[in-house]
């Protein structure tokens, strides 16, 4: 396995609109595949035979097939970028990074406006601390 894409302060701030897109894309995604998956289960558990049930079931289970590729169409952008997706509901995103000679992790939220915290590799966002 190749060693991760250690990025600067700078390079990361550069990339935060683009990222901010793809996990509002993701976000939105998933809960198109939410809602489907809740949809199915509500249509099963009504036990509704009949009334074009098989038809709708297929529509539900394509909803949630697409919904989920596309997604994972996301995390693919991301890992491609370099950076990885913590939380896909706050947002949250890790960048390896280099601190006093040793890799950590920038950490940002898509509704913060500057990268600011980081974390080191075996802790996570409860520990995070300012730059």
């Amino acid at each position: 396995m190749a060693p991760p894409k250690v990025f600067t302060l700078e390079e990361a701030t550069s990339l935060m609109e683009r990222i901010r897109q793809v996990v509002r894309q993701i976000q939105a995604d998933k809960g198109r595949a939410d809602e489907g998956r809740v949809a199915y289960e509500q249509l099963d558990a009504a036990h509704a035979r009949g009334n074009g049930y098989d038809m709708k079931r297929e529509i539900l289970a394509t909803q949630i097939i697409d919904s989920m590729k596309a997604v994972q169409a996301g995390f693919n952008r991301l890992k491609e970028i370099g950076c990885e997706i913590k939380d896909i509901e706050m947002g949250l995103i890790d960048f390896p990074s280099m601190r006093d000679g040793r890799l950590i992790n920038l950490c940002w939220m898509i509704d913060e406006e500057r990268i600011a915290y980081w974390h080191t590799l075996d802790s996570g966002f409860a520990s995070r601390k300012p730059l």
